[in-house]
């Protein structure tokens, strides 16, 4: 759909593709957002690949609605990253909390940084952990440590 905010799955070919190249999982935008395909469509197509369907939310109602049309696993990945969840520091712990106590398996990803944070995840309830930026993108990390180091040297 062209001008889609929606860039985590978008189409039923990226469904297929990543089935080809052995995903087991295959997660997808499940955000309020205008989308190319309908949610309920995408985690049937997913299903037919033998794959579990991970939906990516950003707030506890999404989450809601995507386990109910059938994923497997929610992923708090786009707390925060959408205009309408809440901006935090660090990770969304209360909704990792808020979804694992309605039973759903949640997979705490979006802002874990430390593995603190990680274990305090672990803590509210998630079924796994998802570390990416504090991993990939060294120089945020490296750039946090100068940041709070600056601030205690003033």
């Amino acid at each position: 759909m062209v001008g889609s905010p929606v860039y985590i799955t978008p189409e039923l070919s990226d469904v297929l593709a990543l089935a080809e190249r052995g995903a087991d999982i295959v997660a997808f935008d499940a955000t309020q957002r205008p989308r190319p395909v309908e949610m309920g469509a995408m985690i049937e197509a997913i299903h037919a690949q033998g794959c579990l369907a991970m939906a990516d939310i950003s707030t506890l109602e999404e989450g809601l609605c995507a386990h109910q049309l059938g994923a497997d696993l929610v992923g708090t990945t786009l707390s925060g990253y959408t205009d309408y969840s809440p901006k935090l520091e660090g990770p969304d712990l209360e909704l990792v909390r808020a979804l694992s106590r309605r039973g759903i398996r949640v997979i705490a990803e979006g802002r874990i940084a430390t593995p603190l944070q990680g274990r305090q995840a672990l803590d509210a309830g998630a079924f796994a952990v998802t570390v990416g930026t504090a991993l990939t993108r060294l120089e945020w990390v490296t750039q946090g440590f100068v940041d709070a180091l600056q601030k205690v040297a003033q």
